[in-house]
This record gives C-alpha cells, sequence and structure tokens, in this order.
C-alpha cells in the first residue's frame, strides 16, 4: 500500500482487498461460526468423536514420532537449516537477476518505419498500407491498430518520411500463435514493400510507450558538449555485444534565416537599423496604417504583400529601405542572410536540455537492463563526467521504475518485520518470542529461491517480491500457531521434554497444513496456467504457493527445535 510512483498505483488494490477479507474472515470467526457451532442439530448433536481413531490422528502420530528423532539431533539439523540459508543467499546474490516484467507475454508491438527520404505523410500512410492491411487481416492475433505518421517518441513534430504502427494483440492464452513466432512471420512479409527503407519490430514493454529496455537521457545546456556526450555513449552501446537497436532520439531540424545587419554600409548609405527592421516586419507580418469608423465600428486598415511574395528570399531583398535624406536604398544593400539549420523543438529536463539515447538487449542475452545500467555507470559514465562535469546522465524507463521498485520492496519488508514484531510483542508479553516467529520469515524467502530455481527462472521479477511479501504473512500465521500452543502447554506444565513439545506440536499440524493447504490449492491453479494464465500474475502466485509450502515444512520444524533449544528445562 505505501509503494509510491506508477507500479504503486497499479499493487494498489492487492493489499486493498486481502485487507478486507481478512476483516470480514474475522467478523465470520468471531461473530457467525460461535452461532454455527452451537445451533442444535444431528451433526453436532451427536457423540463426540472418537479422536484417537480419526484417520488425521495417525498423521498425527507419525508427525510426533518423527519430530522425537529430529529433536534428538536438533543441532545437527538447525545447522543443516542455516546451511541451507546460507547458501541461498549465496545463490540470490549471485545468480539471481531483477527485471520488473521478465516472463510477461507483450500484448503489444511496435513497429517503427522509415519511408524513402522525399516522401511526404500523405506518400507515408500510402507506403504503410500494406503492413497495416497485414496486421488487420490476422484477425486470430490482433485486436487493433494504430498508426501514427510524422511523431516522434515523446509526441513532438518528427521528419514525414517517418511513421510507427501500434499492434494490440488478443492475450496469449487466447491467440494460436506464440509472440516470437508472430514475429518472424510479420519481419518476413515485411521486407520488400515499396517506398520502405527500415521496418522494426519491437515487442511493448510494460508501462513504457517508448518501447526500450535501456533509456538514457543526458542533459547538457551546451549543446556541443551534449552532441559529443551523446555521440560518445551512443559509440560504447553500438560495441555493446549484449545491446541492439540503438537509437538517439534527434529532433527534426529546420531552414532558419539569420539576418544581419551590415553596420558600415548602414552608415555610408545613412540608414537608420529601425527603418530595415519596420520593414521587415510590414514585408512580413503588415503595418497598420489607421483606422476608420464605419457606422458604430472601427475598422483597421492595414498594409500588407501578397503572400505568394513572401515565399521567395529575392523578394525580400528587393526591398527599400528610406534613408535619412529620403532616397530609397535596396534591402540587400544594408543587410546579409545566412542559413542555418535549427531544431523544430527543444527538449528540456529539469530546465536543462536533453537528449535521449534508447537501446534494447539482444535476443537471448542473459543480462538484464539493471546489469546493463551498472556496467555503464561502471566503465563509461566516469570518463564522461571527467570530460564534461556539467553534463547529468539518468536512467529512465524501466531502469529507473526497476530501482525504485527495489528500494522500496526492502522498504516494505523493513515495515513489515517491524509492525509484526510490535503486534506480536503486545500478544506475547515478549520481545524474544516475536523474534523467534520472525525468525522463520528468512527460512521462507529460501523456498521462494528455490522454487525460482527449479522452474528455471533465475531471473525474477516485480511480482515474484509481491508475492514473497504474501507468502511471508502466511509463514508467520503458521508459526504463531505453533509458537502460542507451546507457550500455553509450558505454562500448564511448568517444564517441557522432548515428549511434551512433540505432543504438542503434533496437536498443532491439522490447523497449520490445513492454512497452508488452503492457501496453495487457491494459488498453484493460477501459476500454473490452469483455466487461463497471466505471466505477471502466474509469477507472483508460483512464489507464494510453493514458498508457503517449503516455509511451513520447515515451520514444523524449525519452531519445535528452536522452542526446544530456547526453552526446555533439564
Amino acid at each position: 500500500m505505501f509503494f509510491e510512483g506508477f507500479f504503486g498505483k497499479l499493487v494498489s488494490y492487492i493489499p486493498l482487498i486481502v485487507i478486507l477479507m481478512l476483516i470480514a474472515s474475522l467478523l465470520e470467526s468471531v461473530l457467525i461460526l460461535p452461532a454455527h457451532m452451537s445451533a442444535k442439530n444431528k451433526i453436532l448433536d451427536s457423540k463426540k468423536e472418537d479422536v484417537a481413531g480419526h484417520w488425521f490422528h495417525r498423521i498425527e502420530k507419525k508427525y510426533e514420532n518423527f519430530l522425537m528423532k529430529v529433536l534428538s539431533f536438533r543441532v545437527w539439523i538447525l545447522g543443516f537449516l542455516i546451511f541451507l540459508l546460507g547458501t541461498s543467499a549465496y545463490l540470490y546474490k549471485t545468480q539471481m537477476k531483477f527485471v520488473m516484467f521478465p516472463r510477461e507475454e507483450s500484448k503489444e508491438v511496435f513497429i517503427k518505419i522509415k519511408a524513402d527520404k522525399s516522401f511526404l505523410r500523405y506518400e507515408t500512410a500510402k507506403a504503410i498500407e500494406p503492413l497495416e492491411m497485414m496486421f488487420v487481416k490476422d484477425k486470430d492475433n490482433v485486436v487493433a491498430v494504430r498508426s501514427s505518421i510524422g511523431l516522434s517518441r515523446r509526441g513532438s513534430e518528427a521528419r514525414e518520411n517517418e511513421a510507427s504502427i501500434l499492434v494490440e494483440l488478443i492475450p496469449a492464452n487466447n491467440r494460436p500463435t506464440p509472440l516470437d513466432v508472430l514475429l518472424k512471420n510479420w519481419e518476413e512479409k515485411s521486407k520488400g514493400i515499396e517506398g520502405l527503407e527500415s521496418v522494426r519490430f519491437l515487442r511493448g514493454r510494460w508501462g513504457h510507450s517508448s518501447g526500450s529496455a535501456v533509456e538514457i537521457q543526458v542533459q547538457e545546456n551546451d549543446d556541443k558538449n551534449r552532441d559529443a556526450v551523446v555521440k560518445f555513449i551512443e559509440s560504447k552501446l553500438k560495441e555493446d555485444k549484449d545491446l541492439t537497436d540503438v537509437e538517439v532520439e534527434k529532433p527534426l531540424l529546420k531552414n532558419e534565416y539569420m539576418i544581419q545587419l551590415n553596420q558600415k554600409e548602414l552608415s555610408r548609405l545613412n540608414v537608420n537599423s529601425s527603418a530595415v527592421t519596420t520593414t521587415l516586419r510590414s514585408f512580413v507580418e503588415g503595418s497598420i496604417l489607421y483606422d476608420i469608423n464605419k457606422g458604430n465600428e472601427e475598422v483597421t486598415v492595414k498594409l500588407s504583400v501578397p503572400d505568394k511574395n513572401k515565399s521567395d528570399l529575392e523578394e525580400l531583398l528587393k526591398l527599400k529601405v528610406k534613408n535619412s535624406t529620403g532616397q530609397l536604398i535596396y534591402l540587400k544593400n544594408v543587410v546579409s542572410i545566412n542559413n542555418i539549420k535549427k531544431p523544430v523543438s527543444i527538449q528540456r529536463s529539469d530546465f536543462k536540455r536533453s537528449t535521449m539515447i534508447y537501446a534494447n538487449p539482444v535476443k537471448g542475452s542473459k543480462v538484464t537492463p539493471l546489469q546493463i545500467a551498472e556496467r555503464l555507470e561502471e566503465n563509461v559514465f566516469p570518463e564522461i563526467i571527467n570530460k564534461f562535469p556539467t553534463s547529468v546522465l539518468k536512467f529512465k524507463g524501466e531502469i529507473e521504475d526497476s530501482r525504485e521498485s527495489q528500494g522500496q520492496f526492502q522498504s516494505s519488508i523493513m515495515l513489515v518485520f517491524i509492525l509484526i514484531f510490535m503486534i506480536l510483542m503486545v500478544v506475547f508479553n515478549s520481545a524474544f518470542k516475536p523474534i523467534l516467529v520472525l525468525s522463520v520469515v528468512p527460512f521462507g524467502l529460501v523456498g521462494v529461491v528455490i522454487t525460482l530455481f527449479t522452474h528455471g527462472m533465475t531471473v525474477y521479477g516485480f511480482f515474484a517480491a509481491i508475492g514473497a511479501l504474501g507468502m511471508i504473512g502466511v509463514v508467520i500465521n503458521d508459526a504463531i500457531v505453533m509458537v502460542d500452543k507451546l507457550d500455553k502447554a509450558k505454562e500448564k506444565a511448568g517444564r517441557l521434554t522432548y515428549q511434551n513439545i512433540s505432543q504438542v506440536a503434533s496437536t498443532r499440524l491439522r490447523p497449520i497444513l490445513v492454512t497452508t493447504l488452503t492457501t496453495v490449492v487457491g494459488v498453484l491453479p493460477t501459476a500454473y496456467g490452469i483455466a487461463g494464465y497471466d505471466s505477471m500474475l502466474a509469477e507472483m502466485m508460483l512464489v507464494m504457493g510453493w514458498g508457503l509450502v517449503f516455509g511451513t515444512i520447515i515451520t514444523l520444524i524449525y519452531i519445535p527445535i528452536i522452542y526446544t533449544i530456547s526453552f526446555k528445562k533439564s
């Protein structure tokens, strides 16, 4: 609930729904369940169930005997669990990689097109029609197609021979063709279309309209320095074998005519500079001569030049300017015109001029955008800052969001531990027992690491971390059930033996397993795409389900062991 930014809005409904369901469950168990249990009917009025003969009692007895043996070797088993924890931590640190949405089956394809350089926007629109029809006719895979002509990534004006097409796809589990096959077929069909110089297909990356995994923003007010920095970064990105589709967002350039006054000629010919500027303004915009009253209406009389005469610079230079003696001097005798190219628009960020550079990891590359960012920060950025200290380099898009979310995950985990610790400290009236309960969490996270590895998912994403957070809550519930029962038994008996601890723990086997299994059964169908698949939710449910299974097994062994070490009296 405390996640900020765009992705915070995305996941804010998850805890809200869970909290509402838990509140409803609490009210049901406190107010409605007792009424059901007290109702007089044949089932509840029947004789007391023969607990010893119940089929689950045999499972509890086996667990009790197993726990007796485990407690005899508690130090060795605890050592093994700690070793398992250390190994998992090492694997996570060295092998696990974070990518915001690593297994998302993209729902959009972004196509960048460059037509013949001489094409105007109407000719470009005509040239891309075969591409548009190719997508429109593929009704088994495509929902909608949207084309943009002459627009850049950030919506500013672009070259008229450039276009982009956004193709919205049918969800992966409802379309017959996988995205990789679709892209391969479309790329083959797009080759050789008349009038198109290049056609590039990009997977839509969730939450980012640029379509690129790596986005670097260069901020520098000095145009020459900024261009030098951009060219240097561009060359380094192109040298990187793990990157492709390197692109610099360049603004559209237009011709601009700079009119400069020749001061020597102005003095020699006795021409006032204000007369030159007034003449130019009148030629381009017209000049107001006077106003006349026409009844109750005031009419302005304006002197202007026909538009057809404004399209030729030679016409402008033929203008005559009156000097101080009343003579008419040709404008071309007192001014010079320089033709330069300037950008149509200037992109700024934080009041500094900026340029964007884009790139994508090569298909099949095991390097993540975050690793690419770290590589650039270590090997490329320091050299740039030394040469151009006024330049500011920033990662935007997925890299920025990934880093922000990682920091928020760490803050969330700390907040989870602090809040749960405070609640448990009040419930148990002890500072040590909450630590005992919370100590099971790292072992639950071991299950997350093992789950990801066994499923070949060394790259985890945003929703996997959300699933891990949810799993922590259920594992702690299991630990509370066990510790609370052991505490009550200890208060009643005054001392606990191995047999006492094993017997008490076995009575909690049923509620712990029921809590775990009902949750696991609820989430695993989504994890494996039974009756529908969603790549983001599947990752979250997979981590939550199998992490909970592993965490519960550890809880059933670890809590009795640690309780024995902490509280058993000889």
